[in-house]
């Protein structure tokens, strides 16, 4: 499958509820009218995610969408499309435009845990957290990469409410999305991936936040991940919109 995730930001003169049902109800339906979508998740940002667990205060992004289709062609000719288009100009109605710029990216996807099968018709693995991460920047790209799928992953999945009762998703960025809707090397991205887990519910998130697991997976953060950036404003709780 191909993924390309679009990280947003609403309008700040905008009221965040119209904004965010505008997303939900308006520009959502119409992006499943594109042709070859095989897969649609919204993500709406619920409260920051702090050192010590959900938190208040302002994050620096409001959510993002995620897309699959079958592989590359089937999404190249679908930006072709009127149905895209349209897509697009609806865009400035509910997004800030120039924000967005670096922050939309084709993706790896490396699943390091699915959903447990009993989760299957329940509202379990309701509760579900992201993290957007930039690497530290006097590490190599590739070797950071590496470094997160078969280091940093594995020390998350001895979390027990993560590598045992939960789901845990990275997402590497590949290359920026231009202004083309089509990868590109010309632009800079603003992240390098983010990470995704989804947890029996919050009691479960917090139990996994107060274990020596936990805090060991957070200490080697710092080997990796520009901190700051993970810490104030881009980690948060969320509301998951399966739209297709």
């Amino acid at each position: 499958m191909y993924k390309v995730a679009w990280l947003a930001r609403l309008p700040r003169g905008m009221g965040q509820e119209e904004a965010r049902r505008h997303w939900r109800d308006v520009h959502g339906p119409l992006c499943l009218k594109v042709p070859g979508l095989e897969r649609y998740v919204q993500n709406q940002v619920l409260a920051p995610i702090g050192t010590e667990g959900v938190t208040e205060g302002t994050t620096g992004f409001d959510g993002y969408s995620c897309g699959w289709w079958a592989d590359y062609g089937s999404y190249a000719d679908a930006m072709r499309t009127p149905q895209w288009q349209e897509l697009v100009a609806d865009g400035a109605n509910v997004f800030d435009m120039d924000w967005l710029w670096g922050m939309s990216a084709e993706l790896d996807e490396v699943v390091l845990k699915e959903p447990p099968a009993n989760w299957a018709g329940t509202d379990q693995g309701r509760f579900k957290v992201v993290w957007i991460v930039k690497f530290r920047a006097d590490l190599d790209g590739a070797k950071a990469h590496d470094y997160w799928t078969n280091q940093h992953g594995p020390l998350a999945c001895r979390i027990r409410e993560i590598g045992e009762t939960g789901a845990y998703v990275q997402n590497h960025a590949v290359r920026a999305i231009g202004a083309d809707s089509l990868p590109t090397d010309e632009v800079e991205l603003g992240f390098d991936g983010f990470a995704e887990c989804w947890f029996e519910d919050r009691a479960a998130f917090e139990a996994a936040m107060r274990s020596l697991e936990w805090r060991d997976l957070v200490e080697d953060g710092g080997n990796l991940f520009d901190m700051e950036f993970l810490w104030l404003g881009m980690s948060a709780a969320l509301e998951e919109r399966i739209m297709r």
